[in-house]
């Protein structure tokens, strides 16, 4: 059953998803499934991300995660309104936040991660950026689009969503 799945979405490419419509957010469908997500809940779900993607010219893998969660837990009947999820992004991680002009300067390029972390933001996650890997590589808060916060570091940043009630993805 898995390969038909890897099989089709390789051959249009990754699917996308409900709530989050950036390609490769989507789970795929699972027949027969017996442990939905649970409508009565509020779910508050972090993540904590270093690792950037391999290339420049790469989506941060990292970034697709919440948009999954907040997919599935859709497609499951829950109100993306109950969904509470962040991110928290230090070191490579924080440089894929940058705005495109701080990232043409790096990179030469425009940021390939804005419009995922822009639609992330649009569904009410909250991006997180290390103040300590902002301050360490010479950038400003300015170098960052607006949506994204700055943290004075991502210990902070991660103590705080869990005093919130946030519990952080270990994957």
């Amino acid at each position: 059953l898995l390969v038909p799945t890897v099989l089709s979405a390789q051959a249009g490419g990754p699917p996308a998803g409900s709530v989050i419509s950036h390609p490769g957010t989507s789970y795929a469908p699972v027949p027969d499934m017996d442990f939905p997500g649970d409508a009565t809940a509020t779910y508050r779900f972090a993540w904590a991300l270093a690792a950037a993607a391999d290339s420049s010219h790469q989506i941060t893998p990292g970034f697709r995660a919440p948009a999954r969660v907040l997919n599935a837990l859709a497609d499951d009947g829950i109100d993306p309104l109950g969904v509470h999820l962040a991110v928290v992004a230090q070191g490579p991680a924080a440089i894929a936040m940058l705005d495109d002009a701080a990232y043409r300067r790096l990179y030469g390029r425009d940021n390939p991660n804005l419009p995922l972390l822009r639609e992330l933001h649009e569904h009410g996650v909250e991006l997180v950026v290390c103040g300590q890997t902002v301050v360490g590589r010479e950038l400003s808060r300015a170098d960052f689009p607006d949506f994204v916060k700055l943290s004075r570091a991502a210990t902070v940043a991660r103590a705080t969503l869990a005093a919130r009630g946030y519990v952080f993805n270990p994957f």
